[in-house]
């Protein structure tokens, strides 16, 4: 009688996660006017329960908003930059009143990278620092004091629900309403960078396991354009104003943390940078001047290509080929005339971009946005929400929340190819994250038996006589990072 030999273990590649690193964490979206979304099962659900809606009473744009989860998925809280709602979607007690603005293109929220329970939401005064006359009711805006804010959300208050124990607090008077967030280059600490109004300067601050408040001695780049000026509009009687248009828009990390991607509206510029993990400086490298109009924009997840939604002379989604000759002439445009006006483009866990489309019941997709052209899958109306409506905005996570983890590598340290339909074949069991795999198989004398480039090995042993085997395999996990792992194997008859 045949013994069937369960599968052992030689070892698996389960590298010790950090929860900066961790996924899950912008599992759960909230954004526009009630419209949500729910990535933690395997395909994306659209959320009905959840508050954001414009709290301006002469203004119904509902752009930029944030949110956390836990390692697991389960949503913490989140935020449209006024105010902050809990897990249970109830207002924190002191959760009102954040000195953000609903119509600002971004809002942000970063964990703290030592303390579990702490989470900071950074917020900006919209258009360019107008903080007009309260006094005048038809007024868009109601800042009163203009500048780039945060707020301290400490999880533990509230039993457990959480609160705002420290609020507004200005880490500086000028700001456009541009903000995004990568790691450092050490893994632990984090920068967070915004970008300076009637300024060319970016300033990036760093928050560090001994850090509590933000350190106010950020690091200031003076590179690209002046972010200045832009566009007009009336007040309810008519009279005009300033709109500074280009201050909105949206600024993006690429996954890697290495570029900086941004907007620049009225101009029709897009600007891209490099980004120094170790140093926080940022240096420009090139501009794109022929999206016109432009407001979104995103990198694809490996890096490669850069998607810009436009808004004149047609609305379009337009992709760019990074490593191109000549990127400019590189652009594809994506999307017929006459979709609705593209809002933020968002990557999300599952390595889609999600694109908010002005009041529309549907988001745009871009299902494989690290395929070229019109391979990435261009979807106009890629997902309901349900009869929710999504605004011109979405959620703004920062990028270690959606890179991919480092790669698992689960393999066996025995097979038996004895024809009884168990453990036939060496092969991984479980292999995530992996995109490409080079495996070699010695016998004991060092001859080589076997070779594969298939992350799933699938050998069958061939005419190999029963013994114990060696195998190396060397991998590059979705992450790029490239891994070497070696073990034996029984080969059992």
């Amino acid at each position: 009688m045949k013994k069937h030999i369960s599968i052992l273990f030689a070892f698996a590649l389960l590298l010790p996660c950090h929860t900066l690193k961790s996924q899950n964490q912008a599992n759960v979206w909230y954004f526009g006017n009630y419209a949500g979304l729910d990535f933690n099962y395997g395909t994306v659900t659209p959320l009905t329960d959840g508050q954001v809606v414009s709290e301006n009473p002469t203004d119904a744009i509902s752009e930029g908003t944030t949110g956390v989860s836990d390692t697991a998925g389960n949503l913490l809280f989140y935020s449209n930059g006024v105010s902050v709602w809990n897990r249970r979607h109830r207002k924190m007690p002191n959760g009102t009143g954040l000195a953000g603005n609903n119509s600002t293109s971004q809002t942000l929220a970063v964990p703290h990278p030592a303390n579990e329970n702490l989470y900071y939401v950074f917020s900006a005064s919209p258009q360019g620092d107008i903080a007009p006359d309260t006094a005048k009711s038809g007024l868009r805006y109601n800042q009163k004091i203009p500048g780039f804010w945060y707020s301290i959300i400490d999880l533990s208050a509230d039993n457990g629900l959480g609160d705002v124990t420290v609020k507004n607090v200005r880490l500086h008077g000028s700001t456009t309403e541009k903000m995004c967030a990568t790691l450092h280059a050490n893994g632990e600490d984090i920068w967070v960078v915004m970008h300076e109004w009637n300024s060319d300067a970016f300033r990036a601050y760093r928050l560090t396991s001994n850090t509590f408040m933000v350190d106010t001695n950020a690091v200031v780049s003076r590179t690209g354009a002046i972010h200045t000026g832009g566009g007009m509009f009336a007040d309810d009687q008519g009279q005009l104003y300033s709109g500074e248009i280009n201050a909105i828009g949206q600024m993006k990390f690429s996954l890697d943390g290495t570029r900086i991607a941004l907007a620049l509206r009225d101009t029709s510029l897009v600007e891209v940078f490099a980004f120094n993990k170790s140093t926080g400086t940022i240096a420009h490298q090139f501009t794109l001047s022929n999206a016109l109009v432009p407001y979104g924009v995103e990198f694809s997840p490996g890096g490669r290509f850069l998607y810009i939604g436009a808004r004149a002379p047609r609305t379009q989604i337009i992709q760019y080929d990074l490593q191109g000759q000549n990127i400019e002439r590189s652009s594809y445009s994506l999307s017929e005339a006459g979709i609705a006006n593209p809002g933020n483009l968002q990557l999300a866990p599952d390595h889609k971009i999600y694109i908010a489309s002005g009041d529309q019941i549907y988001l745009q997709v871009i299902n494989s946005p690290d395929s070229l052209g019109k391979s990435c899958g261009y979807l106009p109306q890629g997902f309901d929400l349900q009869g929710k409506a999504c605004s011109i905005g979405l959620p703004n996570f920062p990028t270690f929340f959606l890179a991919y983890p480092d790669p698992i590598m689960d393999i066996p340290n025995v097979f038996t190819p004895n024809q009884d339909g168990y453990n036939e074949v060496f092969t991984p069991i479980r292999t995530k994250f992996v995109a490409a795999a080079t495996t070699l198989i010695h016998n004991r004398w060092g001859e080589e038996v076997y070779r594969t480039r298939n992350p799933y090995i699938h050998w069958k042993g061939d005419n190999s006589p029963a013994g114990v085997y060696y195998w190396q395999m060397e991998y590059e996990g979705k992450n790029k990072k490239k891994y070497v792992q070696k073990g034996m194997v029984s080969l059992l008859r």
